[in-house]
């Protein structure tokens, strides 16, 4: 009934000068609350610094949303962000049961998580949603 959650950065490769992930900010990279659920986004860390995507995730399943709609909203959230670096998002989320919801902002077709239940037993192989935010401006996408 208790849950956990960890996140690592893309590791040093992969990082700017001076660019810091939101992987090391509770709220923005990752956030569990056992008694809603737990998020950890990956890729544009920019962004969800700037929306704390994390924490908002758990806040809208706090509020009553289903993952799913708590993520939806939390990319409504992101969409909303207006100059800065933008690039793609991807939200990792579970809510209190541990039933999972994955979406990307414009990830690849490729891109996959796994996931293991203990009623399965087993790995599965899953795509997220693709959820796509509309360009900065552009108000009628």
């Amino acid at each position: 009934g208790t849950l956990y959650g960890g996140v690592s950065t893309s590791g040093w490769s992969y990082k700017y000068p001076g660019r810091l992930g939101d992987s090391p900010i509770i709220g923005a990279g990752m956030y569990v609350d056992s008694r809603y659920g737990g998020a950890a986004c990956t890729h544009t860390g920019e962004m969800t610094i700037r929306a704390v995507t994390a924490r908002s995730v758990v806040l809208y399943m706090k509020k009553g949303a289903t993952v799913k709609e708590a993520c939806l909203e939390a990319i409504s959230d992101l969409s909303d962000l207006k100059g800065g670096y933008q690039g793609p998002v991807i939200i990792h989320a579970l809510n209190r049961n541990g039933e999972p919801y994955v979406a990307t902002t414009g990830g690849d077709e490729g891109d996959l998580y796994y996931y293991w239940s203990k009623e399965s037993g087993s790995v599965e192989e899953k795509s997220p949603e693709i959820v796509r935010i509309p360009p900065a401006g552009d108000v009628n996408s």
